[in-house]
């Protein structure tokens, strides 16, 4: 009788597990599920809707001069943001080296720069507002910091200014006392 008992017992087991239905649904569940709404963040404030690596404007501008006894060296590195491949903005630092061997002049240069840059077919418009500390007075050897208003065109050699070649006009007379050539600026740049 309790061999009878025992396989009534599992029998009635078995039944009552597939007739039943517990909490957990499993992957066989005949039950609809919900769908899962995945929630969009980009739309967020204080979110980016577009994508800084499709924008971004990051390169270096150079120039270097030497004539025998005066030679320039400068190195401008930027980073920016470029609008529909029409306008490029950017900021950077400026650092340069100047020497005059009959002066006995020396001088480490510094500063900050902010720029725009207008591509018109191979050539681009250039506008540049600087800042920089800078030898202003040679005999006395006098350090001040002066800005100065930039303004140029150039040549570009590739697509979206990745190569180009500068030529402009700094308006202050300041700028012309630690540059070989006065106030005409020439620079060749690479894009990163």
């Amino acid at each position: 009788m309790k061999g009878k008992l025992a396989i009534f017992s599992v029998i009635l087991i078995f039944i009552a597990t597939n007739k039943s239905h517990a909490q957990y649904e499993g992957l066989d569940s005949n039950r609809r599920q919900s769908p899962e709404y995945k929630y969009d963040y980009s739309q967020e404030p204080g979110t980016s809707v577009f994508d800084y690596e499709k924008i971004k404007y990051n390169g270096t501008d150079f120039s270097a001069f030497g004539s025998g006894t005066v030679y320039s060296l400068e190195l401008i590195p930027f980073t920016g943001i470029t609008l529909k491949d029409r306008f490029y903005f950017a900021a950077g630092g400026v650092l340069s080296l100047y020497s005059d061997n009959l002066r006995m002049i020396y001088s480490g240069n510094y500063g900050v720069t902010s720029m725009m840059r207008i591509p018109i077919s191979n050539f681009f418009l250039h506008l540049e507002y600087r800042a920089q500390n800078a030898l202003t007075d040679l005999d006395y050897r006098v350090r001040n910091w002066y800005t100065t208003p930039i303004i140029g065109g150039g040549f570009v050699y590739e697509s979206k200014l990745n190569t180009i070649v500068l030529v402009g006009l700094a308006l202050n007379p300041d700028y012309g006392k630690t540059n070989p050539l006065g106030g005409i600026v020439y620079r060749f740049g690479i894009r990163f």
